[in-house]
């Protein structure tokens, strides 16, 4: 079995490290979100807009959401979305 290449560990840990820093710019206006639902999910909206790739009009989003990035999420114009007990 050939060795790795010089350097490779540390290019796969800057990898890693890129990922993780998505994963976060997206968790934390998902628990925002999710937060501000509870109280007011009119408050709510503009949190999740700023989430998404694309939010229609009268679109609503039940939580919980969990998403990786959320800029590749597109919801449509009247969208009800809301997860099955079974997949919470």
């Amino acid at each position: 079995m050939a060795a790795p290449p010089p350097g490779a560990h540390r290019s796969s840990h800057r990898y890693a490290l890129r990922h993780a820093r998505r994963l976060q710019q997206a968790i934390r206006p998902a628990a925002r979100y999710q937060a501000t639902y509870a109280d007011d999910a009119e408050a709510a909206r503009p949190i999740l807009a700023e989430l998404l790739g694309s939010l229609g009009e009268e679109a609503h989003v039940r939580p919980p959401l969990y998403v990786d990035y959320g800029s590749n999420v597109t919801i449509g114009a009247r969208t009800l979305r809301q997860l099955p007990p079974h997949r919470r």
